[in-house]
């Protein structure tokens, strides 16, 4: 305070000092003439102007709180946000994962056309052999049919007999059919008895549509796997074929690949199909056909 004739000012503080929202000071002084300024603790002022009368001047000044913690709601918030996301991710990666087996399948029957055509090279261009129900590494007793299954004859060419199990079922070891019903439909139209235990095989020379013609893929007929994947209420076949039961696209079938059905063929390469397509595929050598009219 500055100038003539003023009384003592008197004065109050009030802080908020729980929340630090407000800062108040009220002031009460009188002068005959004066100019006044006033100000905080911090250095801030405020500007002077002559007064000639008594009055109270009461100010205030708003604080920003800063606090340590998150109150209630904020957390629920974050947490309601971290739920969303939750849910939005791992949708996306079980499809992820189902997509990545899916591929892995492929690369399985990729490895089997290939390993098919290195057996063919060393036996005079035919195919393994198929028969009935066998069992890997059985010793031709009961429920195991005597001779050798496919997947055992292609033994030797496989670096492990992993690539025959298709991950999207652990627990069936052989998940992959071999074609048959092209060589019972030439064994049919020679005249041949077919009994049962019969051993067919295909022979590449006879094959005309290489880029067409089906020689492997997911087996999907849920008559050949035993629960929970099936009906079967034997030991797994490591013999599966399609001689006399359609693997690829029967009715009712398993499903292990959302609809997929991964095939490989005579000229090694692969396709994911969603079913048959008679411009892309066929079941017979010499004529486009699908499975059910080959015969």
């Amino acid at each position: 305070m500055r100038g003539a004739a003023c009384e003592k000012p008197s004065h109050t503080v009030a802080r908020d000092t729980g929340s630090g929202l407000i800062y108040e000071m009220s002031i009460h002084f009188a002068c005959d003439d004066s100019s006044f300024a006033l100000g905080f603790p911090d250095g801030e002022t405020f500007g002077a102007q002559p007064m000639k009368t008594s009055f109270d001047i009461t100010f205030q000044r708003r604080f920003k709180r800063f606090r340590s913690g998150f109150t209630l709601i904020e957390l629920l918030v974050v947490i309601a946000i971290i739920a969303l996301l939750i849910g939005i991710l791992i949708p996306t990666l079980g499809a992820a994962r189902r997509r990545n087996r899916t591929v892995a399948c492929a690369a399985n029957v990729r490895s089997i056309g290939q390993v098919l055509q290195m057996y063919a090279d060393d036996y005079k261009q035919w195919h393994p052999v198929t028969s009935d129900w066998q069992l890997w590494e059985g010793d031709g007793s009961t429920p195991d049919e005597p001779g050798l299954g496919w997947t055992e004859l292609l033994r030797a060419y496989v670096n492990s007999p992993a690539v025959f199990l298709d991950k999207e079922r652990p627990d069936v070891p052989f998940a992959y059919f071999l074609q048959a019903r092209y060589p019972i439909a030439l064994a049919t139209a020679s005249g041949v008895q077919l009994t049962p235990g019969r051993q067919l095989a295909v022979y590449l020379p006879t094959i005309q549509f290489g880029s067409q013609f089906v020689v492997a893929g997911d087996c999907v007929n849920s008559a050949f796997f035993p629960a929970p994947y099936g009906t079967a209420n034997r030991t797994p076949n490591c013999d599966l074929d399609d001689g006399e039961y359609e693997c690829a696209f029967p009715e009712g079938s398993l499903d292990p690949h959302r609809g997929v059905i991964n095939i490989v063929f005579a000229d090694n390469h692969v396709t994911g199909a969603k079913g048959f397509d008679a411009a892309t595929m066929t079941w017979h050598g010499r004529e486009m056909r699908d499975w059910q009219s080959t015969r």
